[in-house]
């Protein structure tokens, strides 16, 4: 049973990295795109809009996509009676935002929100039929079907997000751009992987629902509250102009760490509820998964923290290069924002929702100090505030899980250090550049010396990264290697 339950691991691990990269590659260019058509402020009203939807969509969802792939024999009625929860819930908030988008507009920004938010009102609705559906595809381990939705959906938005913003619609294009996506994904996912599920309710599976949905939803609920708290608050404290200063770069490092982190929440969600009851594989996935994501998020924190100007003028353009400080400090917290994804996963995995849902509830507090606090020295303040914030609420996450799962702390924090070895020799390179005048040709010199170092590193000395990756990932690097040097010689 163990044999072919990895190798299904391994080939949805496989597909989730495909499906990230891909969309990766596709969110810089539209990134790059709409960072150059659009205006701080553009990207200030957007980032207050989304931390309103964010929240507020947190408890349309409910955790009933979530039930679904946690629960072990989900029948067909429980899945219509989740259903039949999330779009009654998801029609509610549909109303309740269009008709409180003038209040909601004022306590974030003003005015000027209250059509967007109208608009995207309709956006929980669709996210009730996504959650749903992807659930269903998640629980069969079809992974693959997911990433190609997703990829199909985001592109076609894009290409008309894009549009919009050249005939100069601003703010518009982006919320057609984040509402279309919605929308394709639910059209491609309900007419060729899945069908709809019945309008049925079950009060028997509705408990079940509500136990697991309920905790998992006042925890969803505080964690977005406490990672969307800045967009919110921001403005208010500062300016819109501000938020859309300090959002775009924090945006731009905390989408793709995301990214990378959801490859293995996707493909480890499913597969931790399916073995929630042995806990010694349980424990030994959790030193595997510390150690391999900690080695890649130690590299991606030192290439946005010593790449920050050529990143910028890249991906932002050179209206945004008094953003580099920024940007170099929030690329600091990519080296434990790994961990607190990791944990959050296996509280969800393990059915430990009640705890994540204090430990939140913990997180929101200090959060909001930090960003009260911090906003009164500028957005250099409001960056740090929240570094440290996060630093201290990833710890505490770490520490509760480890006792839960009665790991060994001490063999925790060895995986973790371990972990940041491939970052000597690029903290080395890192270093010197900073006293080398600043030119384009510096820039590009030390990101070619990067890549060239985590090439070596990653395909060549796979002990530089850590035993993790050795064992579990680099076979799979050696064997994509050989089918590319087969298929040459052919």
């Amino acid at each position: 049973m163990t044999e072919p339950r990895t190798n299904t691991f391994f080939k949805g691990l496989s597909v989730q990295t495909i499906v990230t990269i891909v969309m990766g590659m596709m969110e810089m260019v539209l990134f790059a795109l709409f960072s150059r058509l659009l205006s701080k402020s553009d990207f200030g009203y957007f980032a207050a809009m989304m931390g309103v939807i964010a929240i507020c969509r947190s408890v349309a969802d409910a955790g009933l996509g979530s039930a679904i792939i946690q629960k072990k024999d989900a029948t067909d009625r429980f899945v219509s009676t989740a259903f039949t929860l999330s779009i009654s819930i998801g029609v509610a908030f549909s109303v309740l935002v269009f008709f409180l988008a003038p209040v909601l507009a004022r306590l974030v920004a003003d005015d000027y929100l209250s059509m967007p938010l109208r608009i995207m009102s309709a956006s929980f609705v669709l996210n009730s039929f996504i959650s749903v559906g992807y659930a269903q595809l998640y629980r069969q381990l079809k992974f693959k079907r997911v990433g190609l939705i997703r990829c199909i959906s985001y592109l076609m938005a894009g290409i008309v997000g894009i549009v919009l913003a050249l005939k100069g619609f601003g703010l518009y294009s982006i919320v057609a751009y984040t509402l279309l996506e919605s929308l394709f994904a639910v059209i491609i996912l309900y007419s060729t992987s899945v069908r709809i599920p019945k309008i049925e309710f079950s009060r028997s599976d509705s408990k079940g629902i509500i136990h697991f949905g309920g905790w998992l939803t006042l925890s969803v609920i505080l964690n977005n509250i406490t990672h969307q708290m800045d967009k919110v608050v921001t403005s208010k404290l500062i300016s819109v102009e501000a938020l859309g200063s300090y959002n775009r770069p924090a945006g731009f490092v905390s989408n793709l760490t995301s990214r990378i982190t959801g490859i293995f929440d996707n493909v480890l969600f499913p597969m931790l509820s399916d073995l929630q009851d042995q806990k010694e594989r349980v424990i030994g996935i959790f030193y595997k998964s510390v150690s391999l994501l900690n080695s890649i998020s130690a590299v991606l924190s030192v290439v946005f923290f010593f790449n920050a100007e050529l990143i910028i003028t890249v991906f932002f353009g050179q209206k945004w290069m008094d953003l580099v400080p920024i940007m170099r400090i929030v690329s600091i917290s990519v080296l434990f924002n790994v961990d607190g994804q990791l944990v959050d996963c296996f509280f969800r995995s393990l059915n430990y929702v009640k705890t994540g849902f204090f430990i939140r509830l913990i997180a929101a507090i200090v959060t909001l100090a930090a960003i009260v606090i911090g906003a009164q020295f500028g957005i250099k303040g409001l960056a740090v505030g929240l570094v440290v914030s996060n630093v201290a609420i990833i710890l505490i996450k770490i520490i509760t899980l480890t006792v839960k799962v009665h790991a060994n702390l001490r063999q925790v924090c060895v995986a973790w250090l371990k972990a940041w070895k491939p970052v000597l020799p690029l903290l080395l390179v890192g270093i010197v550049s900073l006293f080398v005048e600043n030119s384009l040709v510096k820039y590009i010199s030390v990101a070619v010396v990067f890549s060239v170092i985590i090439f070596v590193e990653f395909a060549l000395v796979p002990k530089m990264v850590s035993d993790a990756y050795t064992q579990i990932v680099y076979p799979q690097v050696l064997s994509i290697k050989n089918k590319i040097l087969k298929k040459r010689d052919e």
